[in-house]
């Protein structure tokens, strides 16, 4: 049987239990998914049903994630850095409130605050078309308007290896392996796009084994010469390893507006301005220049 990924106006009209003038208004406005085709609107199945469920979301109580909040608990989710149990120890150690974290990868965090399964998302999706980290992510997901985009910091990220080598194809036409990290890690994402630029095969430059972590990428290349990987600077220097800079990387927070204002949530974008990341006892590789500003929202 062929699914239909296409919907009408008039199917919409009836998924949606409202009159086809009204669908034919939130086409128009851009408030349904929905595309033009000969004159007729037309509406992507799974799109609208994603939109559908985050609609349905936003009128459940958030009752859970506010309960967390007066225990003075946090809930973050999403990607991986060097610096973050240095800051997640300050945090308690000067205020002895708790952070609960959960290291899933950029969009998996993001997709979590979504979702309203965490109240903060450690995220750095890059987008090459828009040379931009994280915003066209949200607005290629429709919730862009509902979210806070905070800077954390930044981080130098780049090729680590025991070579001289400088490039993908350079590491690739010597033999070597690029060390895998998880499905929707703002890492792999970046790997995959790399690879698809340079026309290579992934099959043929990865290796095998699939990691979560930036450590665990230093601590393989650090033990297997015929490995490189894509990680920081600060992970590069803390195994003594060659470190090729490909940029300078955005690392966000992301938070529903509608949290944002939550006084613990503030207190701890507060501490983020004004106290995380004095006498760190790693600084080399990050720019804390906008630590705890609004880039978007």
């Amino acid at each position: 049987m062929e699914i239909k990924h296409l919907l009408t106006t008039k199917e919409v009209a009836e998924l949606l239990s409202i009159n086809e003038k009204k669908v034919y208004v939130l086409a128009q406005t851009g408030v349904l998914p929905a595309t033009k085709i000969t004159g007729k609107w037309l509406f992507p199945k799974n799109e609208l049903l994603d939109y559908i469920k985050l609609s349905s979301l936003n009128n459940i109580s958030d009752s859970s994630l506010k309960n967390l909040l007066e225990k003075n608990i946090i809930l973050i989710s999403g990607s991986d850095d060097f610096l973050l149990p240095f800051i997640f120890e300050r945090y308690f150690k000067e205020t002895l409130k708790r952070i609960f974290y959960s290291n899933v990868g950029s969009k998996n965090g993001v997709e979590d605050v979504i979702y309203q399964r965490a109240h903060i998302a450690f995220s750095h999706l890059y987008d090459f078309e828009e040379n931009d980290f994280n915003i066209p992510y949200l607005k290629k997901r429709k919730v862009a308007a509902n979210c806070v985009v905070v800077n954390l910091f930044f981080r130098e990220v780049g090729f680590v290896s025991n070579s001289s080598y400088k490039s993908l194809k350079e590491f690739y036409e010597n033999g070597l392996k690029l060390i895998q990290r998880q499905t929707g890690s703002g890492i792999r994402i970046l790997q995959n796009e790399m690879i698809r630029k340079e026309k290579l095969n992934p099959e043929d430059i990865f290796d095998e084994k699939i990691v979560n972590t930036h450590l665990e990428v230093g601590m393989l290349v650090k033990q297997n010469r015929q490995l490189f990987g894509i990680t920081t600077k600060s992970v590069a220097n803390f195994f003594n390893l060659n470190f090729i800079k490909i940029f300078d990387e955005r690392f966000d927070m992301i938070l529903l507006k509608k949290i944002y204002f939550n006084q613990e949530i503030q207190n701890f974008l507060e501490f983020i301005r004004e106290k995380s990341f004095k006498s760190l006892p790693i600084t080399d590789g990050y720019n804390f220049k906008i630590s705890g500003r609004i880039v978007y929202g």
